[in-house]
């Protein structure tokens, strides 16, 4: 796995990616320290006893995983809403649909730079008290949310702890795994994750292009990051690995896509009655 470092080639192609990581390794041994001093009492941190709370607080349950494709149903949501066997984690927008349905998600994560830059203060008043933005500094927003610290390292490694960081994983739903997890949840379903963009990529960098998403507009005609595709999945992989080392799972339970690292299961397949789904 990690011959590849030693390719000049591979280097070429990725010192942007490997400087960038050089650069973080000031802030992520500034973040370590600043843990120390909390874990041993010397700080006060608000963040950190937020997540703190948090631990195991789900234990027995299930989690769905919602990425925000285009073949996500609002039907399938408020399905999983109304079954009080599942806790569900939603990413970015997804507060768009909000006038439409009932539905509302338990989580709703963000790592993405642009899209808090773009809409971090809407995202914060959509989703108060269940929102949580993961980043290297911690934003300068209003306090509605919970910050947690990202760790930008490659090659992608499960945090069990997410109190001392999150590994990104190339995607948002990454770090609400991690968090899952810390909450006590071991099997975990994914939906709507369709792994397919279409975009124009632009000189800087960055993507333009709407239609990937189930949400028309999503991103307001704005730039964004475009997918990683072998990071993704090989961050999924590993999520899968740890899980099931842990007498876990996590499956894709996405209808089509093309996600196919993970075991499959059909959205329908994990539903019943239930009871109705209590609200956190």
């Amino acid at each position: 796995m990690y011959s590849k470092f030693l390719n000049p080639l591979f280097l070429l192609k990725k010192r942007k990616s490997i400087l960038n990581r050089v650069k973080n390794i000031p802030n992520n041994l500034a973040w370590k320290f600043s843990y120390f001093l909390i874990k041993k009492g010397y700080l006060s941190n608000t963040d950190y006893n937020k997540i703190e709370n948090l631990r195991d607080k789900h234990k027995h349950k299930k989690a769905i995983i919602c990425g925000n494709g285009p073949s996500v149903k609002i039907e399938y949501l408020e399905k999983f809403f109304y079954d009080d066997d599942y806790i569900i984690f939603c990413a970015n927008r997804i507060h768009l649909i909000y006038d439409q349905t009932d539905f509302r998600p338990d989580y709703v994560f963000t790592s993405d730079k642009q899209v808090i830059e773009d809409f971090g203060e809407e995202l914060i008043e959509k989703n108060k008290g269940k929102f949580f933005i993961i980043s290297k500094t911690k934003p300068i927003v209003n306090d509605h949310y919970c910050w947690g610290f990202i760790l930008n390292q490659r090659p992608f490694r499960f945090q069990r702890n997410v109190s001392k960081g999150f590994s990104s994983g190339a995607g948002s739903l990454f770090p609400a795994i991690q968090m899952a997890y810390f909450m006590g949840i071991k099997d975990m379903y994914l939906y709507g994750v369709d792994h397919s963009f279409s975009f124009k990529k632009q000189k800087d960098g960055k993507a333009s292009g709407e239609g990937n998403h189930f949400i028309k507009n999503y991103r307001n005609n704005k730039k964004w990051v475009p997918p990683t595709y072998d990071l993704v999945e090989q961050a999924f992989k590993e999520c899968d690995k740890f899980l099931r080392k842990n007498n876990g799972k996590l499956i894709n339970s996405t209808d089509g896509g093309k996600l196919e690292v993970l075991e499959r299961l059909s959205p329908s397949s994990l539903l019943d009655k239930g009871k109705p789904h209590e609200k956190v």
